[in-house]
């Protein structure tokens, strides 16, 4: 094994494929370009997905794009005891603005109009097999996931391997739920 398979993630060493390692590398980039939030982005798949989604939003700015539009991505969104987002600290070891009930790996919001009530919110989940694998965790999941559906939040799950092995899929998935939803929305108000 390579020396340029092994990440370091929670004190631990792990292998990863080195088919990855090119958008792992932009994401270091894109730290030190002193984005916010890009600290939270806590493992190699949540990094991944970051860089994907950059990706698409500059493509998207670039097309000018209509049609389907990524309004904001956000790592570690927040969740409060109302069902209302709530921006993570600037910072790690900072407090949320406000207490929140949940934290998703990404809310990512889905809007072709201006129109706030169409807005569509994701709450992208990467699933790692040492946080998801018990009955204790799907118990979790369950819970939440029903706390985000009451809260016009759609839960989305993507394991962390899925992620690993074809990140383009997740975002063409994250994308395809968000825009059908967005146009549902947008039927309900005619």
């Amino acid at each position: 094994m390579s020396k340029s398979n092994i990440v370091k993630f929670q004190q631990q060493e792990v292998l990863f494929p080195d088919s990855r390692k090119t958008e792992l590398n932009m994401f270091s980039q894109m730290e030190k370009s002193g984005l916010p939030h890009l600290k939270l982005c806590q493992s190699p798949p949540e990094k991944i997905i970051f860089v994907w989604l950059s990706i698409y939003l500059f493509e998207a700015l670039m097309r000018d794009c209509s049609g389907k539009f990524v309004k904001r991505v956000v790592p570690q969104m927040g969740i409060d005891y109302r069902g209302e987002l709530v921006d993570p600290p600037e910072r790690i070891g900072m407090p949320y603005q406000r207490a929140v009930k949940y934290k998703v790996d990404f809310m990512v919001i889905i809007n072709d109009s201006d129109n706030p009530k169409t807005e569509t919110k994701i709450a992208v989940e990467l699933d790692g097999h040492d946080f998801h694998s018990s009955k204790a965790d799907k118990k979790r999941d369950d819970e939440r996931n029903r706390f985000l559906m009451g809260s016009m939040i759609l839960p989305v799950h993507f394991p962390a391997s899925v992620v690993q092995e074809d990140p383009k899929k997740v975002i063409d998935q994250i994308l395809y739920i968000g825009s059908r939803w967005n146009k549902y929305f947008k039927s309900l108000l005619n």
